[in-house]
Formats: structure tokens, sequence, C-alpha cells
């Protein structure tokens, strides 16, 4: 593949942390992501905490606009057609792998 010039990459990379619930997408312009629990680590193991962000349990950065990733657009109407792109690709490549995460990104599926 590395001596293969005629092969088409990719300008996304998908986000997956099984243990961690996380799933998304980041494009040259945007990264969306989901997380189904946040956790911390303690001294026992991983100890569920209350961490989730108050209006949504995913986050979506303008990476260009906002490169250190401060404001959350998830919410935003003018965002909900990328939003809902990006989310349709999270899910579509998740099933294509036949992912665990599937278990609770079908909350998403619209």
């Amino acid at each position: 593949m590395l001596r293969n010039y005629e092969a088409e990459w990719s300008d996304e990379v998908y986000i997956y942390r099984h243990m961690d619930h996380v799933a998304g997408i980041v494009t040259p312009e945007f990264e969306l992501a989901y997380v189904h629990n946040y956790y911390s680590y303690e001294q026992q193991g991983l100890v569920e905490c209350n961490l989730k962000p108050p209006d949504s349990d995913g986050v979506l950065f303008d990476r260009i606009r906002d490169p250190l990733q401060v404001n959350n657009l998830i919410n935003r109407q003018e965002y909900a057609q990328i939003v809902a792109e990006l989310t349709k690709k999270i899910l579509d490549h998740n099933r294509a792998i036949n992912s665990p995460t599937m278990n609770w990104l079908r909350e998403l599926d619209s």
C-alpha cells in the first residue's frame, strides 16, 4: 500500500474507544464525538462519574475557527446539517466494522 501511489486516501479519521464508550469522526474542518458514559480512573479502577456535558452527550468542534476546541457547536441550529451528516458517517462506519459500540450508538440512529 505504501508504494501504491494511485491509492485514494480519506481525509476522515474515525474515533473509536470501546472501553471509554467513545465514537466519533475527525475531518479537516470538524470533529464530532459522542460519549455514552464518562469515566475517571481512580485507585480502585474505573469509577463512573457524572461529567457529562450539560447540553448533550456529544461535542462538535470547528477545527479551523476553534482549534483549541473551546466552543461546543453540537446544539447550534446552523450546524444541524453537519451534525446529521457526520453522525451518519459514524453510524455507517461502526455498522460496517460490526463495532460493539453500535449497542449504544443505535440511540443516534433516526
